[in-house]
């Protein structure tokens, strides 16, 4: 804390300034995530000359915690009201009126005596040793490899398991793979 309070001329008066840190991103970039402090500003966006509309402003409010840790800065102008057969509000209102009842499992429910693993690898190909010398995986009775970069030319095998599904990428390496 630092007293700003250097004049002298109202001894009484100590003008206190706190810093903390702080970290900023985009709205788009916050959705999912909860903060116990959160700012945000209702002023015009200098590149888009624009205002914050509905949604950005639904999902910056809704990332506070509290009603307490919600800062906003600039002038509220409340959005537009909604027209008469607004497509999202009629789809709302129609989910609600016809709930879906769901019933969920585990994937172990269903596979009881079965001991599946999962992996996320970046290359299957330079990883492929790796993952065979890890006896966890090894003793797995089901692998599913995820963004493994496939080419229709690379040589996809494990030892003692059998593919049953590869989707490979067309000319170059991306993360459309999946074994």
């Amino acid at each position: 804390m630092i007293n700003l309070n250097k004049t002298g001329i109202h001894p009484t008066l100590n003008i206190i300034k706190k810093q903390v840190a702080a970290n900023g991103m985009t709205i788009n970039k916050s959705q999912g995530s909860s903060f116990e402090i959160v700012a945000t500003t209702t002023k015009q966006n200098a590149l888009r000359k624009s205002f914050l509309t509905r949604e950005r402003l639904s999902v910056a409010c809704s990332r506070a915690t509290s009603l307490g840790g919600l800062f906003i800065n600039g002038e509220f102008r409340p959005p537009n009201p909604l027209k008469e057969n607004d497509p999202v509000t009629n789809e709302l209102q129609r989910m609600k009126a016809n709930p879906i009842n769901i019933s969920l499992k585990y994937f172990h429910d269903f596979l009881q005596s079965m001991k599946p693993f999962f992996v996320n690898v970046q290359s299957f190909l330079l990883r492929k040793k790796d993952l065979q010398t890890d006896s966890h995986i090894m003793s797995s009775d089901l692998i599913a490899i995820v963004e493994p970069h496939p080419l229709l030319t690379d040589e996809f095998s494990v030892p003692n398991f059998t593919p049953i599904y590869c989707h490979n990428c067309n000319n170059a390496r991306n993360s459309e793979g999946i074994f």
